[in-house]
């Protein structure tokens, strides 16, 4: 009997966190999708990507951690070179094309996950945050200016050069989204070393619209 209470305990313990709420850590979109979007290998690289109702993306820029959350009728393909982070809700589709590279897709029940065997959660909801479903053309996403940042990796002072006029804005996440640092961009180099070593990806913008997005190694 105590082995039976045991393993009862045991299976509800793996039950409970099976389906427990998975909350997506973005709290912005610089892509929305309620169209069909074709990114190709030199497209218009993101960070976050809303999929509303009706959308369907087909991705195949490289750059970095991207984090997709599909809404109920939308559709997300990868291809070879995409990773990072997938939140699908019920009706959703993820169509992986083989490509076995994301960190974590987290899903509803009655979502659509095909040609992938990476690390899934079943959640009892999935969880990001309210966006506006007017799709963002690739234009809308903004003019993504040639921004340099040197050096790569780079220890206490990252390097900008063609930074824009006006007040850009830096902000750099870790791989799991997390804003690790947010700082006005006030000259052309930017003061890295309260950041711990490790690899981030950062987005620069100006009045709301991203302008460039890139991947930073630290190594202090």
């Amino acid at each position: 009997m105590k082995k039976l209470l045991t393993l009862l305990s045991i299976l509800m313990l793996c039950c409970s966190s099976a389906f427990a709420q998975c909350t997506s850590s973005i709290t912005f979109y610089d892509l929305t999708v309620s169209g069909n979007t074709v990114l190709g290998p030199s497209g218009t690289q993101f960070l976050s990507a809303l999929i509303c109702s009706g959308g369907r993306l087909m991705d195949s820029t490289s750059c970095c951690t991207r984090y997709v959350h599909i809404e109920t009728g939308g559709t997300y393909e990868a291809g070879p070179n995409a990773y990072g982070y997938i939140y699908i809700k019920t009706g959703g589709t993820f169509d992986a094309h083989g490509n076995n590279s994301f960190f974590g897709v987290s899903y509803e029940a009655g979502a659509t996950i095909l040609n992938y065997t990476g690390p899934m959660s079943l959640c009892a909801a999935v969880v990001f945050p309210a966006g506006s479903c007017a799709s963002t053309s690739i234009s809308d996403v903004g003019d993504q200016t040639n921004i340099n940042a040197y050096p790569n990796p780079c220890n206490d002072v990252l390097y900008l050069n063609k930074v824009p006029a006006g007040n850009p804005i830096i902000s750099v996440y870790d791989i799991a989204g997390r804003k690790v640092m947010e700082t006005l961009i006030t000259g052309n180099t930017i003061d890295v070393s309260p950041i711990l070593s490790g690899i981030y990806s950062y987005r620069i913008s100006l009045d709301g619209q991203t302008v460039s997005i890139g991947k930073l190694a630290v190594a202090h």
